[in-house]
């Protein structure tokens, strides 16, 4: 699956609790845009990366929209995940920034065992751009063009969603 999403703050802000991977969506951009590589996919699976879809869509509007919600995040990560995020957003917000991304997700179900869902996502056009909250200025680029990051999703309420992102390498191929 093809995901158009950027989600990759949590590993320019440092070593969180959460690890690695986000971004911010272009203002010029819609909704994401995702792209089925199968039609035959099992619907555990497609339901996993439907909710990583989510996450990828609510973690882009986050980080460029000062007005998204903890609770609008909440439903779509959770524990240190939740925590960790929701700092460095704080850290983004108060230095007067936003981030803003073309990043592409290919996030893959590596495997499902009872609640807890291992992903490898690998994330192309990974740069991050770093504008001034109220609609400012460019303000600089930062990140590598690819990223390989290991995404564990645990099912809450229904939702499966992002408790651990950890940064395996800079490099992969979609």
């Amino acid at each position: 699956m093809k995901i158009r999403t950027p989600i990759r703050l949590i590993a320019l802000m440092g070593a969180l609790a959460v690890g690695a991977t986000a971004c911010g969506g272009s203002s010029s951009k819609a909704a994401p845009v995702t792209k089925a590589t199968s039609t035959t996919q099992d619907p555990v699976k497609a339901k996993v990366l439907a909710d990583f879809n989510g996450y990828a869509d609510v973690v882009t509007r986050a980080l460029a929209d000062p007005s998204v919600t903890t609770q609008t995040v909440s439903q779509y990560l959770t524990g240190d995940a939740l925590d960790g995020f929701t700092n460095s957003r704080i850290q983004l917000l108060t230095s007067g920034r936003v981030i803003k991304s073309d990043a592409v997700h290919h996030p893959r179900v590596v495997s499902v065992q009872g609640a807890t869902a291992l992903l490898s996502d690998c994330v192309t056009n990974n740069q991050s751009h770093y504008y001034a909250v109220q609609g400012g200025p460019h303000l600089s680029d930062s990140g590598d063009p690819t990223a390989q990051d290991e995404v564990t999703m645990q099912m809450d309420g229904g939702t499966w969603k992002v408790v651990k992102v950890v940064r395996k390498g800079t490099s992969c191929s979609a």
